[in-house]
């Protein structure tokens, strides 16, 4: 008989060597087992019942639980290994092993956790993250490039910077015609970058934002242009490569100028999303992928006046 099933219900009380002989004595002819029970699909190399005891009470698979991504990540796991199962306590997570790296099937709801979290409250130029020029507000020509609590940008007149609601705190990072900024000599382009976000214990990662964009000169509609005007925020993950996650553009289209900025959701370049307004809104972003450290590198590319962004409370959280 080629396919033989095993009936394991009860403990087996043999000594060590009766148990080896045993096993050595049907490992060749076996092709099937059956835990729990005597009836075996034919389909099925393993099958574990519910119940030993014709449905009084009933049981399930517990999987092997490994207790902190650390130890997982410790785990030496060959690529003939995928499809591998097993359960990380820490992440709440049943996962399953691709051949490369780990993949969550499922994870277990729970509220969302903080992985990083930045709202300006204190200066964290040169310590919580780099700019790539210094900060700056000139009054006279109202451009900057600033951490502030609107002091430094509240403009008389038709100048006037307003924004409706609050953000996080009292400071935000605001930034306008940038290379019209007393000390910034290197363009209108300029870079925002935190390195070594932690991110080992994340999954189902995501990015949240606070923006507003203050109304143009007079209350008239922003005036972003289709080739200058542009904010972005991009992520890598240990190091392998910048990839977009959220971008905001002119709804001008080629060599258009002087309309509204909006999302751009496909990254061609066009503003063709949510309308970006002078009230702060929270946006977010699926992060696709896992691993130890989390860079992000926000651009700001703002080249004349009525053209400005201002953003606070930056979060990547767990889901």
């Amino acid at each position: 008989m080629d396919n033989r099933t095993i009936n394991i219900m009860y403990p087996l009380r043999f000594g060590k060597l009766t148990l080896m002989l045993l096993f050595f004595a049907i490992t060749p002819s076996i092709g099937q087992v059956v835990i729990g029970g005597t009836v075996l699909s034919n389909a099925a190399m393993l099958e574990i019942k519910g119940t030993n005891d014709n449905g009084l009470t009933y049981k399930g698979l517990m999987l092997p639980r490994i207790p902190t991504v650390a130890l997982r990540n410790a785990m030496i796991v060959p690529d003939s290994a995928k499809g591998m199962l097993i359960f990380v306590t820490e992440i709440k997570c049943l996962q399953i092993f691709n051949g490369v790296s780990w993949e969550s099937i499922n994870c277990l709801t729970s509220t969302p956790f903080a992985l990083f979290s930045e709202s300006f409250e204190t200066d964290g130029n040169g310590t919580r993250y780099t700019l790539s020029a210094p900060e700056g507000a000139d009054a006279a020509s109202d451009d900057y490039f600033i951490r502030t609590d609107g002091t430094e940008i509240s403009y008389g007149g038709d100048d006037m910077i307003t924004f409706l609601g609050t953000p996080d705190g009292s400071f935000f990072f605001a930034a306008q015609d940038i290379d019209g900024v007393t000390g910034i000599s290197s363009g209108a382009l300029q870079t925002m970058n935190f390195t070594g976000i932690d991110i080992t214990t994340g999954v189902n990662l995501q990015l949240d934002i606070l923006i507003a964009e203050d109304d143009s000169t007079g209350g008239s509609p922003e005036h972003w242009d289709e080739t200058n005007d542009s904010f972005s925020i991009q992520y890598q993950i240990d190091g392998g490569g910048y990839q977009n996650i959220f971008a905001i553009e002119s709804q001008a289209v080629a060599g258009g100028f002087n309309d509204v900025p909006r999302i751009d959701t496909d990254f061609d370049g066009i503003g063709d999303g949510t309308i970006i307004t002078n009230a702060w809104t929270n946006y977010n972003s699926s992060i696709i992928g896992t691993g130890v450290v989390l860079d992000l590198r926000i651009q700001f590319y703002l080249n004349s006046d009525g053209e400005d962004i201002a953003i606070d409370h930056i979060r990547i959280s767990s889901n």
